[in-house]
């Protein structure tokens, strides 16, 4: 997890929530059954059939997410019962992982390294956490601990390895291509987590930030327009990839995401 500390509240209580019992209240249990029985068509078309290669080399085939997911019978007849149920299967076996940005002689506290049974706990520890993100917050943490080694060396340590002048740059980046069998086309797609709110160091000094949803769209658009995107001009034949290049902006709770897809005409990698 790498987001502002004043967003991890907001973002871990929805992540809680969506495992609840009272999760599926609401959703169109007939609408889910039609998406279902469509997905195979879409995706054969789209290409999301990677999704699935993906899941089964990750998850496995025994797992329960790969066993309702490829389940066609159960499709047919789900239910809000049997969704909870299987809901409920998931979480059960589930380990979870919390993964921060910190550096690597950093002592983590008990409290991270013993079983976080309460929603309230996990905040408290990860709000914690995420204030080591980012340079100015560790700037932060050694004025509160003024005089010690430790704080010296948390900040030693992130000048040497995150300065604003190198954190954007990626000149030597390789993009590996899967191809999952018997799929239409093979797809690369490339995604940038954006802030949720603008903050005194992401702002361009106006009303309109970088970090306002519009903006998000905007630069999707602008990028990833199919045959008139920029992307298009840069990408089509020099380094593999055809058809259009297209961008969305996923303005959602819990992360506003820009990604950008399009497709190759062979197994090929893409250098950024």
């Amino acid at each position: 997890m790498a987001c502002p500390a004043q967003e991890i509240a907001q973002s871990l209580s929805i992540l809680a929530d969506s495992w609840q019992d009272w999760a599926f209240e609401q959703i169109d249990i007939d609408n889910v059954r039609r998406k279902l029985k469509l997905n195979k068509h879409i995706n054969a078309y789209s290409g999301a059939e990677i999704d699935k290669v993906w899941a089964d080399i990750i998850l496995g085939d025994k797992h329960p997410y790969n066993q309702a997911l490829n389940n066609l019978a159960l499709q047919d007849e789900l239910s809000l019962s049997k969704l909870a149920e299987l809901q409920q299967e998931m979480r059960v076996g589930a380990k979870w992982h919390l993964f921060m940005s910190l550096p690597a002689n950093h002592r983590v506290s008990n409290l991270a390294q013993a079983n976080i049974l309460t929603k309230e706990v996990l905040i408290e520890e990860a709000e914690r956490l995420a204030k080591r993100l980012t340079r100015s917050s560790a700037v932060t943490a050694k004025e509160e601990r003024a005089g010690t080694e430790e704080a010296a060396a948390l900040v030693k340590a992130l000048q040497e390895t995150d300065t604003a002048a190198e954190s954007f740059i990626n000149t030597d980046k390789i993009i590996y291509l899967i191809d999952a069998p018997g799929a239409v086309q093979t797809q690369v797609r490339v995604g940038y987590r954006l802030p949720l709110s603008a903050s005194d160091t992401d702002t361009l000094n106006s009303d309109f930030s970088s970090s306002h949803p519009l903006s998000c769209q905007l630069l999707a658009n602008w990028l990833g327009r199919s045959f008139s995107g920029r992307l298009y001009y840069d990408l089509r034949e020099k380094r593999g990839l055809t058809y259009g290049i297209y961008g969305r902006c996923f303005d959602n709770p819990l992360s506003r995401t820009l990604k950008y897809y399009a497709s190759t005409n062979c197994i090929t990698r893409v250098h950024l």
